[in-house]
């Protein structure tokens, strides 16, 4: 099951890593935002 890497203007496949781990950190801020909103 190989994709084919996808090609982003400006991205070199050795920064997906690091991008990735900048969209989980994000993703992580957002949904802890989320949680302490719903506290009374």
């Amino acid at each position: 099951m190989s994709q084919a890497p996808l090609r982003i203007p400006g991205f070199e496949p050795e920064d997906l890593p690091t991008l990735n781990l900048a969209l989980e950190e994000l993703a992580n801020h957002k949904l802890q935002v989320r949680y302490f909103d719903t506290i009374p």
